[in-house]
């Protein structure tokens, strides 16, 4: 089995002011992120590959922007990235990252979220979501989603949220996919700490090899604030499909985080276990165990230090 890390260190600087207001509540903020990035198995593969680590520098300018108003907000953001690798300068890459999300009150009690995300890599090896792939194409990935947010109760509410995303890969070798899924999820506060979760969530995997695979995803968790800069989340659930051809038809999903916030920095470190497709390698679905930690320090409004891995 083929496994692989990354560490990387980010440096995020402002290429103006950190902000610009241009309109009455309407912000653009400019800005380049700066990262050195280790991955011990750049190309993915197993074995002794003599090419398997590389040291990767990624530039990303960006331009985020977003509007406040009383019923409504908006932010979007463009992203350019250049992606040079040390000892693999044939590995090199361009991606464009692009999204636009807006929040409305349409009741005092009833919102709505809608939203739309696009990436663009350019003969790449990373794939979106899982970041592996065997191949080296170009990848476009689209996801757009509606959410009405109802809430019930002084301390509960009522989410539904439908989601659409697509996977398309240029070498005809690779299989192409397209996801839809519907998630019910609640949440009720059990104390000015605490808050309970509940969710039900169903998915379609459409593969154009014309196969199809449906899951059905129950999760429980719940998120505690342990101080005043400490949060807590855990979760846990079972994924049904009955669609896959033999094996077993139920996994185990979990999520498990911790979050400090201080004056000047943030840390995170989280596990992460779901159900994911394959990036292209077949029509199937998989189940993808990441262990992520997060270290960033503030210095300035507009320079920020992080170190991921």
């Amino acid at each position: 089995m083929c496994h692989r890390a990354t560490i990387a260190l980010i440096f995020l600087a402002a290429l103006f002011p950190a902000e610009h207001a241009i309109a009455e509540n309407f912000t653009v903020r400019p800005s380049i992120t700066l990262e050195e990035r280790y991955d011990s198995n750049v190309r993915f593969r197993g074995g002794d590959a003599r090419d398997r680590d590389d040291l990767v520098t990624r530039a990303m300018p960006q331009i985020k922007f977003f509007r406040k108003r009383a019923r409504y907000d908006l932010d979007g953001l463009y992203r350019f990235e250049a992606n040079y690798h040390a000892m693999n300068p044939e590995l090199n890459n361009i991606s464009h990252r692009a999204y636009i999300d807006s929040s409305i009150d349409l009741t005092k009690r009833t919102r709505l979220n809608i939203g739309d995300s696009f990436s663009f890599d350019k003969d790449s090896l990373q794939a979106s979501d899982t970041g592996i792939l065997v191949e080296r194409t170009d990848i476009t990935s689209n996801s757009a989603y509606a959410g009405f947010t109802r809430q019930m109760s002084k301390n509960s509410d009522l989410t539904l949220t439908l989601r659409d995303s697509i996977l398309e890969f240029d070498d005809p070798g690779l299989v192409d996919s397209r996801t839809d899924s519907a998630t019910l999820s609640t949440n009720y506060r059990y104390s000015e700490s605490g808050t309970a979760n509940l969710s039900y969530i169903f998915t379609n995997y459409h593969f154009d090899t014309k196969k199809n695979i449906e899951t059905h995803a129950l999760r429980i968790g719940a998120t505690e604030d342990v101080s005043p800069s400490v949060t807590v989340n855990l979760s846990g659930g079972a994924v049904y499909a009955p669609g896959l051809d033999g094996g077993d038809k139920y996994f185990l999903v979990a999520n498990a985080g911790l979050e400090g916030t201080y004056r000047d920095s943030i840390v995170t470190l989280a596990y992460i276990r779901e159900v994911t497709v394959p990036t292209g390698l077949t029509d199937t679905i998989n189940i993808s165990d990441r262990v992520a930690f997060t270290v960033g320090q503030e210095f300035t409004r507009s320079f920020t230090a992080t170190v991921f891995g």
